[in-house]
């Protein structure tokens, strides 16, 4: 049975900043096969994420016919003919939102035109992720941001400058509704190319939710954002890592994702709040952990206390070492056994 409707995303990232929302990326990983975009829907949903994301394009209106220059598909003939093996209709993308409203998974996509977009809005996404070479396409930027939904803001190669101009252009459209994804646009990144923290630069700097765009290998990139203030992570996954995609090297599998996605959601329990105290375990351990000062050898009344006749012993059942010094010269009022606890009210 699916889940009640979910939150408005930016409304949930605002409204708890220690929330973070976790994409399933799936990508291109189906390999244009709707049983398998199917089963990434559900493999998502097993695996504890938020969303579960797809891309929506049109090859010849995402690529020409030139030949691929990405590192990851040099293999390729050309941008076109690859995307076009790539490519799910949008008849296939119904199918994927029915499953996932289903199941109560968050169905997004990223468009990449706007015939794409326009699309995606009439099913009813909550939101649109913008991908990183597409932070420069102004005509599409404002035509997603003009959809009213939260926006999804890819920054992988980009500036500042550049990212700045990106939002100028959505608020152009009346919608503040932006989410930073810091990305580092190699695949894999290595982790001298991470940078994470961009994560506080860009949230200081523009004000805003924001979140990484993993392409490293294994999880301690996304664990480190997220510490640094990551509230939302994308993670590329599939079903498992044997087979062909232009994302294999990215991916994890299925089982590793639901791993990594409990270890995320465990960080802000173990970042806990901005202070130094004692918390209530602590505290009961308090009295069997810390020292008390003793008598090193049995204490006569009326004999005066020197340092030799003192040490420092737990527990911590009488007057603290740190009044050390006060107690030395002090009188015994009562006999003090060797071994024992010193109490103030022994000493005068």
């Amino acid at each position: 049975m699916a889940d009640k409707p979910r939150e408005n995303l930016f409304g949930l990232l605002t409204s708890d900043p220690n929330r973070v929302y976790v994409i399933a990326e799936a990508g291109v990983n189906h390999g244009g096969k709707k049983e398998r975009a199917l089963a990434l829907v559900r493999a998502a949903k097993w695996a504890g994420a938020d969303a579960v994301k797809f891309q929506t394009f049109r090859a010849d209106r995402l690529a020409s016919t030139q030949p691929a220059a990405l590192a990851h598909t040099k293999d390729q003939p050309n941008l076109q003919e690859l995307f076009k093996k790539l490519e799910l209709p949008f008849d296939t993308f119904r199918a994927l939102h029915k499953e996932a409203e289903r199941l109560g998974i968050e169905l997004l996509s990223t468009p990449f035109d706007k015939e794409s977009a326009d699309f995606l809005d009439e099913l009813g996404v909550n939101a649109f992720k913008i991908a990183s070479g597409d932070i420069t396409h102004r005509p599409l930027i404002e035509h997603v941001a003009g959809k009213g939904k939260p926006v999804l803001l890819s920054t992988g190669m980009s500036a500042p400058e550049e990212i700045e101009k990106a939002i100028d252009w959505m608020h152009t459209r009346s919608n503040e509704q932006i989410v930073l994804l810091h990305c580092v646009s190699s695949y894999p990144a290595k982790p001298e190319e991470l940078n994470l923290k961009s994560v506080e630069y860009l949230r200081d700097r523009f004000g805003v939710p924001v979140g990484f765009s993993d392409h490293s290998v294994g999880g301690l990139g996304s664990v480190v954002a997220t510490s640094l203030g990551a509230q939302v992570i994308e993670r590329h996954f599939m079903i498992e890592t044997r087979g062909e995609s232009p994302d294999q090297a990215i991916s994890m599998d299925a089982k590793a994702l639901k791993i990594h996605i409990e270890d995320l959601r465990r960080i802000g329990t173990l970042l806990g709040e901005r202070g130094k105290f004692a918390t209530e375990a602590e505290s009961r351990n308090k009295t069997a952990s810390r020292r008390a000062l003793h008598a090193r050898r049995p204490i006569a009344v009326g004999e005066t206390i020197d340092a030799d006749m003192l040490y420092a012993l737990r527990p911590a059942n009488g007057i603290s070492p740190e009044f050390f010094e006060s107690v030395v010269g002090k009188q015994a009022l009562r006999p003090i056994q060797a071994g024992a606890p010193v109490q103030w009210e022994s000493i005068q």
